[in-house]
């Protein structure tokens, strides 16, 4: 055979192969602005596991602390770090809550979804209206058991969709190897009873301890160890990513009023707030502020959405490396077949006219 030919065909089929294969680098890595606001000095939050700003109350966000504390939720003025409120949930006998957001509402919702040992059945979200400052007990109190599609599941992530409401969960990489991934409980939640949340077979980073949408809903925020990755909601790619200044156990985000800027918390005694200005391509596109809800409920946004209400996606193809590598294998198998068999091809065809040539000769 040709040996130029057997050249020619694989480095057909190789650059074939090479445009076949994705990006595998996904995100740009920025390093925005970023500053310390405050400090939370109040000695009783020596765990804060997340930050939700309020949609009622200028400069007051919402912490809480992780498990082994009363279960309290403190209103903190973000500029000074001082506690101006609690509410105590210690009637509910949470065990550990990881995860707070705030609707558009003023609706407030706290994940009791920490489950290090996997072995918890009585996980849940806990939702009542905003509290604001002072002291008081929670008004419009509901629980909603949830339970995960694939088994029990160790979450710390929660993200409330920022027009339809709906609640996405993002896991942790299980100690055993577990990927992480992502979820999505029902449109409509049901008191008292489980609400199933579906797996949307997404890949997601490990170590994800908080998230929150953007408040158009293009973007989801995820905060790993050390620092923020940006997903496109629509096909749920990494888009940006960049490393957040040093907390030392950085565990919560929330978006500032306007959608703008973030704000980082971490655990531990008097613990830093923390201001990161977010990349130009992740501001949003839409108004900002929270709409009137309609008399029917509903926003004045239009319901924008990565996943249809309680439809579960198809499952995408998971096409990894080594796929890729023995199908470029395949492929440069095919195309020196095929070229072993022109060659041999060719060599019939000149065979054949010699022999034509030589009987004209006679």
């Amino acid at each position: 055979m040709n040996r130029n030919a057997i050249w020619r065909s694989t480095f057909v089929a190789v650059a074939a192969v090479g445009w076949m294969v994705p990006s595998v680098a996904g995100a740009a890595v920025s390093n925005p602005p970023s500053s310390v606001v405050s400090h939370i000095g109040d000695k009783r939050i020596k765990e804060s596991s997340g930050l939700a700003y309020s949609v009622k109350h200028p400069d007051l966000a919402y912490t809480m602390n992780d498990s082994g504390n009363r279960p309290m939720v403190y209103a903190i003025q973000v500029s000074t770090g001082k506690v101006v409120g609690q509410t105590d949930l210690a009637s509910l006998k949470l065990q550990d809550t990881e995860s707070i957001a705030v609707d558009r509402q003023g609706r407030l919702w706290l994940g009791d979804l920490g489950d290090n040992n996997r072995d918890r059945d009585d996980v849940s979200i806990v939702s009542f209206e905003e509290p604001g400052p002072g002291n008081a007990a929670p008004r419009g109190l509901q629980r909603y058991p949830v339970k995960y599609s694939t088994g029990p599941s160790n979450v710390e992530a929660m993200m409330v969709y920022p027009t339809s409401g709906q609640i996405f969960l993002v896991s942790k990489k299980n100690e055993d190897g577990g990927k992480p991934n992502l979820f999505v409980l029902p449109q409509a939640l049901k008191p008292g009873q489980p609400n199933v949340a579906t797996n949307l077979n997404r890949p997601m980073p490990a170590g994800v301890a908080d998230a929150t949408f953007t408040p158009d809903g293009r973007h989801a925020l995820l905060k790993t160890a050390t620092g923020v990755v940006a997903y496109d909601v629509k096909t749920w790619q990494p888009t940006d990513s960049f490393v957040t200044p040093g907390l030392d156990k950085g565990e919560s985000l929330t978006l500032e009023p306007g959608g703008r800027s973030i704000l980082l918390g971490s655990e531990g005694n008097d613990s830093p707030i923390v201001r990161v200005t977010l990349p130009a391509d992740l501001a949003p596109v839409v108004a900002t502020t929270s709409p009137t809800p309609s008399s029917d409920g509903s926003s004045a946004l239009p319901p924008i959405g990565p996943v249809a209400p309680n439809v579960t996606p198809a499952e995408p193809a998971n096409v990894t490396v080594p796929t890729l590598i023995a199908i470029g294998g395949v492929g440069v198998i095919i195309a020196v077949g095929a070229a072993v068999r022109a060659a041999r091809r060719r060599r019939r065809i000149a065979h054949r006219h010699r022999r034509m040539a030589e009987h004209a000769d006679r």
